[in-house]
């Protein structure tokens, strides 16, 4: 892991978690761009997240490509 990949960011909650406005029962979460871009990510590529409980540091690791075959 190279040292831009191990920094740390901090967000507010406010900047990156919305109500979905089509289902307000479901949380929208943006990913800033910089950690995008950082991570090689594009829109529709698998992620998962993973929280520790203890200090609900929150880690995110790509574990798929963008699906091309679903439009």
């Amino acid at each position: 892991m190279t040292e831009q990949q191990s920094k740390k960011f901090e967000y507010k909650y406010e900047d990156l978690f919305e109500e979905d406005p089509n289902n307000p029962e479901q949380i929208l979460m943006t990913i800033p761009e910089e950690i995008r871009t950082m991570q090689g990510w594009n829109e529709g590529d698998l992620l998962k997240f993973t929280v520790d409980e203890t200090t609900k540091i929150m880690t995110i690791t790509k574990v798929g490509e963008k699906d091309e075959s679903n439009g």
